[in-house]
Order: structure tokens, then C-alpha cells, then sequence
């Protein structure tokens, strides 16, 4: 569900701009990158607007029966003119869209939102500037993080687990590995530790939690 949600924000962001609804297209769409330097090695130059989603986390609501899920949307705008216009933009030129209109675009395309998920509508949260990153200092951007919130079902996260395919637990055989370590293995031979490995165990145990009805 997470990957869906985050998915479905950039599509509605892609679509805001196709439609001609924003009056400009974001011509950089991803998931924010774990590793920057990693990110603008392989995208090389980011072409702005550019608008970035993140999950942030979950944390659990007083009915426990679903939970607050975090997202953040960073959007980045620049300009060749100055630092004010990177959050400005240009008055009446679309092409140069600064900082500020890009997170109030995005508070407009989500509040109240529930991307026809089974979530509840999103409700933003705070609006903070992110620092520019060294590879970005020479160019004149802004990047500012808006945080949406949303109320997902925890029966939504994932389909059910089936019960039956786990089966049940019945017993448990363990080998145990006393330092010196990596002596314990079924075939030393093979790549990994293949157990159970009774013959080289330094302690076996085998425990019957119940009696098995079959």
C-alpha cells in the first residue's frame, strides 16, 4: 500500500500538469532518492520543476484498527536570475514557476484527497525549506518539503496473510553454535551454513510443542 499511495501521488502530479491544470509541467516526477550523490551521478542535470515523494513513516491512532501514514512531497524550483526568484518565480511567465507556487499547487491537488485508495483524504501538514545539497549550491534553487497525512486501514497495508499456508507450529528442532563459531554445517561443501546439522551441532535440541492431531 505504501508504494501504491506514493506511486499514485506522482501520477496525480503528472496528470495536474498534462491537463494543463497547473499552467506548467513538472519535468522531474520520482521517488526521493536514498542516496543523492548516487541519484544525480546516474540523472546527471534535474530539470525544474521537479517534485520528489517520500514515505516517512507511520505512527498509530487511538482505534488501533488503522494508522497516521507520512508523506512528504519536495519540490524544487529554479531560476538563472537570483535567489528571490528561485522562490518568486517570474510574474506572468509559467516557465520560471518558483518555490512557493509549486507547495501551494501541491496542498491544492491533495487536500482532502484520497486518490481513490482506500485511505482517508489527505491532510497537510507542515511546510518546511530543505537545505540545498553541495551538488545543487551552484545552481540557483529552492526546495521546500510539504507534509501530507492520511489515515490508512491497517487491513489495507497488504492481503491477508493465509493462516493455512503457514501451517502450525508443532515443533522446533535447533543446532546450536558455541564460540569458536562456523563449525556448525549439514555441507561444508555447499555456499552457506545448510542446517539442520545434528553430526557437527555443539547442542541439538528438539522440542515438541504439541501433539500433532494427524
Amino acid at each position: 500500500m505504501i508504494a501504491t499511495i506514493e506511486n499514485a501521488i506522482l501520477a496525480r502530479l503528472e496528470a495536474a500538469g498534462e491537463t494543463g491544470q497547473l499552467g506548467y509541467r513538472f519535468r522531474t516526477l520520482e521517488t526521493y532518492p536514498d542516496d543523492w550523490d548516487e541519484y544525480l551521478g546516474t540523472k546527471g542535470k534535474i530539470n525544474a520543476p521537479a517534485a520528489w515523494v517520500t514515505n516517512a513513516g507511520w505512527r498509530s491512532i487511538a482505534d488501533e484498527q488503522a494508522v497516521e501514514m507520512l508523506f512528504g512531497v519536495v519540490v524544487m524550483a529554479e531560476s538563472l536570475r537570483d535567489e528571490q526568484a528561485t522562490r518568486h518565480g517570474r510574474p506572468g511567465d509559467e516557465r520560471e514557476t518558483g518555490s512557493y507556487r509549486l507547495a501551494v499547487d501541491v496542498t491544492l491537488l491533495f487536500a482532502d484527497q484520497d486518490l481513490g485508495l482506500d485511505i482517508g483524504g489527505f491532510e497537510v501538514g507542515q511546510l518546511r525549506f530543505v537545505a540545498r545539497l553541495a551538488a545543487l549550491k551552484e545552481r540557483k534553487v529552492s526546495m521546500l518539503a510539504v507534509e501530507l497525512r492520511t489515515r490508512v486501514p491497517v487491513a489495507s497495508l497488504r492481503p491477508p496473510f493465509d493462516d493455512n499456508a503457514i501451517g502450525d507450529f508443532i515443533t522446533a528442532h535447533v543446532n546450536w553454535d558455541i564460540p569458536p563459531l562456523g563449525d556448525v554445517d549439514a555441507s561444508p561443501g555447499v555456499p552457506g551454513i545448510q542446517i539442520p546439522a545434528d553430526a557437527s551441532a555443539d547442542a541439538t535440541d528438539h522440542l515438541t510443542v504439541r501433539a500433532d492431531d494427524d
